[in-house]
This record gives C-alpha cells, structure tokens and sequence, in this order.
C-alpha cells in the first residue's frame, strides 16, 4: 500500500475509534492466505461498526488474484 494508502488508513481508524494494530493483524493474514496458498478461510478479531466497534471474533474468505489483488468476504462469529 502507498504511503498516502496508509495515512487515509490510519485517519479512518483515528475516526472510528478501531485500533491500529488489530486492523493491521487482520489485514497481514489476509494479505498472508491470499499469496500463498492464493486462497482460504482466516479467522481473526476486528472491530464490529453493528456493536459499537467492540472487537469481536470474524471469518473471512480471501482469494488472490494475479499476486497482486485480492478479495475477501466475511461474516461476524456468534459470541459464545
């Protein structure tokens, strides 16, 4: 990511109140899955915007594309 890709990434976490680092956990093991093995299911903790941002368990899917992109979907995990 750029370094002006980063800035506007960290103003958003200023504003929304998210942790830096949780959001960079999370984004590091889907960029991680996406390269190699290029595709699969990553579990991790993030911010939930429906529940006030308290960090709850998530699941996404991620699939590379061409090494240089990727795409991802997920869903919040029931608490237990």
């Amino acid at each position: 990511m750029s370094r002006r890709g980063w800035l506007l990434f960290l103003v958003l976490c200023l504003i929304w109140g998210i942790p830096y680092l949780l959001i960079r956990v999370a984004v590091r093991e889907l960029v991680d899955v996406a390269r190699d093995p290029g595709s699969g299911w990553v579990d991790y903790k993030y911010a939930n915007p429906t529940q006030g941002y308290a960090v709850q368990p998530k699941t996404s899917y991620v699939h590379g594309i061409d090494g240089t992109w990727l795409i991802a979907a997920g869903t919040y995990l029931p608490q237990k």
